[in-house]
């Protein structure tokens, strides 16, 4: 029983290591879609908004929200397979 407690602590710690890896990922993709964004809406602004650009606008603050929203849910999912027994998994 002993060997299947050590497997699933291995498991939890390699996803909680994956889960953090993943939110750093989504961490900086987020801050670089928040530059695209920011470069998008001030520098258009200026010029004419045709329909693409105006969606493309959009789009970048939907997907930076997005993103956002997925890295939560990750710290989350962290949350709970730290009390599912990861506990000595290291944090970030």
């Amino acid at each position: 029983m002993t060997e299947k407690n050590n497997s699933a602590e291995k498991l939890l710690s390699k996803a909680l290591e994956k889960t953090s890896e993943v939110k750093k990922e989504l961490e900086l993709a987020e801050d670089e879609l928040a530059v695209a964004h920011a470069v998008l809406e001030t520098k258009l602004a200026k010029a004419a908004h045709e329909a693409e650009v105006g969606h493309a606008v959009d789009a970048t603050a939907v997907a930076k929200k997005r993103v956002g929203k997925s890295a939560k849910q990750l710290d989350d999912v962290k949350a709970v397979l730290k009390d599912a027994g990861g506990k000595d998994a290291k944090s970030d």
